[in-house]
């Protein structure tokens, strides 16, 4: 289960997770849950409850070094009936190879500053840089120009929208040439139709214009104002060629 998705920015509650569970319980005798919270760290508690069994995070998504990443598991044993990878013994069986501890090290560093050191005023900050889009998009989102994919309660550094007949890799281009980079879909579904925006029941008239706007507590409030005053311009020819 995804705890944060990473095409939306929306948020499953801790509630949300164990009512899935508890679901697939009804049918069958003993069910494994496994949260994906790569998108979370820096951005929500991340305390993991008592009913997940396994939790997934990854480095470079709270700035901590790419291709490094950390599984909790609550009961390795389980784990240790089926190796991930075969090869040498070196890591109990579960896996060949030796740790990388330089990456270890600086992920443990990296998590402990996202997680317990003043996180509310980055989270904050963020909330204030969304604030700005949303302001923005409002009057564009009420006459249907655009469709704001990312609810209120969703992530605090994402804001993902869909522009009526919009054409995401022009927009892609056009925010490049002010310097501004945007998503434009999933890298691990790239080419592909999004299964995200089909399971929300998104036209093809949107989601052909998909688009991800992401920032940290890194982020300029300069820059931030730059990417909503090109997309503004984007929106009013879009409203104009509708």
């Amino acid at each position: 289960v995804l705890l944060a998705n990473n095409e939306t920015g929306n948020v499953y509650s801790w509630n949300d997770v164990l009512r899935m569970k508890k679901r697939l319980e009804q049918f069958h005798s003993k069910v494994y849950l496994h949260v994906d919270a790569v998108q979370a760290v820096g951005r929500l508690d991340i305390t993991i409850p008592s009913f997940v069994d396994f939790a997934s995070f990854s480095s470079h998504k709270f700035h901590g070094p790419h291709g490094c990443g950390f599984l909790f598991c609550r009961h390795p044993t389980e784990l240790q009936r089926d190796c991930l990878l075969l090869g040498g013994g070196q890591e109990q069986q579960i896996r060949p190879g030796t740790h990388n501890v330089a990456g270890a090290l600086a992920t443990a560093h990296v998590l402990h500053y996202m997680q317990c050191i003043d996180r509310e005023s980055r989270v904050a900050y963020m909330l204030n840089l969304k604030s700005i889009f949303l302001s923005a998009l409002a009057p564009f989102a009420a006459d249907g120009v655009a469709k704001i994919l990312t609810t209120d309660s969703g992530l605090c550094n994402m804001l993902a929208l869909c522009v009526r007949s919009g054409d995401k890799i022009k927009m892609q281009q056009t925010f490049a040439r002010h310097n501004v980079c945007i998503g434009v879909g999933s890298a691990c579904s790239s080419g592909k139709q999004s299964r995200v925006l089909v399971q929300m029941g998104v036209s093809d008239i949107y989601a052909r214009g998909y688009v991800r706007f992401s920032w940290s507590h890194l982020t300029q409030v300069d820059e931030c104002k730059l990417a909503v005053s090109v997309l503004i311009d984007f929106l009013r020819t879009a409203r104009v060629s509708a």
